[in-house]
């Protein structure tokens, strides 16, 4: 990866200007990604310091460049840079064909979070936000496409915070794959959607509320668990398929009632048509993978902490979670690698054991930068999966806990009050 940070075509395609990164600099293209991989959390001068101890192999800190410096380096970078290498680093992760497969299919959640950001002018501009107690808060909508199985995210989008997680969720499916089962939530179901799968041949299992339409009120009414309706297009549907060069023509759904161990009753609405190939009841099991997804949002806010922004301006917050999530899938790809040896180490007991992702993530920090100063890639990975497979826990099925909104703590981070370490 850092020999592709220094190729000249990558910096000409990810660079604001021309000009940029031609001088020889204290912090070139390739070592100014670097830093922003390397898990940034604390005060950018502290950050900056410790990071070039590492990658000088220094026994002391020294004060190699200033904070202003990098501030004014990272104007020059594309948060494209860090998209495109994701899409680079997953594709080589796929070919390695460990990721398990729900009926042959790749499962990927697809939802929205909102995150706070730092208060700025320019933030509250660009993302707007909500109105809180009379005061209006930054934030800005975060979409991800997000692999069930490997824990890797495939898109991730940072938007203004009224944009729709329908749009965003369009923007995901350009990043997908024929043979992949997308997973959405009751806010996704819209006709002009439907038709855009469709269109690309993308299969969906997506929630909708009793209340979708008269056809699935009906639905609702009737003995029946599973049938096949046909969906037209309302006014609003047909412009936005016009708007999009999409088919108006009507649209079949298998549509399934599912029985909750809480009393309730979900409705989802599939594109896998076949009963035989994909039966009723394996459809509880099936939406419940999107949990999945939830569990990642926690994860990177509260481990990741991607709401932990090194900058002030629209420029830095898209590099910052851009960056991050890349950082994120590489910790959950070794961990996924890793995995696989944890089931025939600990085959003989028990339980089943898996890999503490949190503490993987921690020891993410300095890796990449150790793997570039020293050029032993193959040995520090190695050692990285061997500290991974001495960190497990154990998996006990059937465990349930109630979800207490109360014991949420809402972590904010301030800019001007950045840890130390």
């Amino acid at each position: 990866m850092y020999s592709r940070l220094a190729h000249p075509d990558f910096i000409a395609q990810h660079r604001t200007k021309p000009t940029a990164f031609t001088r020889t600099r204290k912090l070139p293209f390739q070592t100014l990604c670097l830093f922003l991989l390397n898990l940034v959390k604390g005060a950018s001068q502290s950050e900056l310091d410790d990071f070039f101890t590492v990658l000088h192999q220094q026994d002391e800190e020294t004060r190699f460049i200033t904070a202003s410096a990098f501030s004014q380096a990272r104007e020059h970078l594309k948060h494209t840079a860090f998209e495109a290498l994701n899409a680079e680093f997953n594709k080589q992760y796929y070919q390695l064909n460990i990721t398990k497969r729900w009926r042959g299919h790749r499962l990927l959640a697809v939802d929205s979070s909102t995150l706070r950001l730092p208060e700025s002018p320019a933030l509250t501009d660009y993302f707007g936000g909500q109105v809180n107690a009379n005061n209006l808060v930054t934030m800005a909508r975060l979409s991800t496409c997000f692999d069930i199985s490997s824990g890797l995210t495939i898109d991730a989008q940072i938007a203004p915070y009224k944009d729709s997680e329908r749009d965003l969720a369009a923007n995901h499916l350009a990043k997908t794959q024929p043979n992949d089962v997308l997973i959405y939530d009751r806010g996704y179901p819209a006709f002009w959607l439907f038709a855009l799968h469709r269109g690309l041949n993308r299969d969906f299992c997506m929630r909708a509320s009793t209340a979708w339409s008269p056809s699935i009120e009906e639905f609702i009414a009737s003995s029946e668990v599973d049938a096949l309706i046909e969906f037209h297009p309302n006014h609003s549907s047909k412009t936005q398929c016009n708007n999009l060069g999409l088919s108006l023509e009507p649209f079949l759904l298998r549509v399934l009632k599912i029985a909750l161990p809480t009393g309730e009753t979900e409705i989802l609405f599939t594109t896998l048509l076949d009963a035989e190939r994909y039966p009723h009841e394996d459809f509880y099991d099936l939406y419940g993978r999107r949990w999945g997804i939830e569990v990642d949002y926690h994860f990177k806010k509260n481990k990741l902490e991607i709401e932990n922004f090194t900058g002030l301006s629209v420029h830095a917050i898209k590099q910052d979670i851009a960056a991050k999530v890349l950082t994120h899938n590489i910790a959950m790809a070794a961990a996924s690698c890793a995995q696989q040896r944890v089931k025939k180490r600990y085959a003989h007991r028990e339980h089943a054991y898996k890999i503490n992702v949190s503490h993987g993530l921690s020891a993410m920090k300095h890796l990449l930068v150790k793997m570039v100063s020293r050029g032993q890639f193959e040995r520090l990975f190695e050692h990285y999966i061997a500290l991974l497979l001495d960190t497990v826990c154990a998996v006990r099925p059937g465990r349930s806990f109630v979800r207490s909104n109360a014991k949420i703590r809402k972590i904010r981070f301030y800019i001007s009050a950045k840890r130390a370490r």
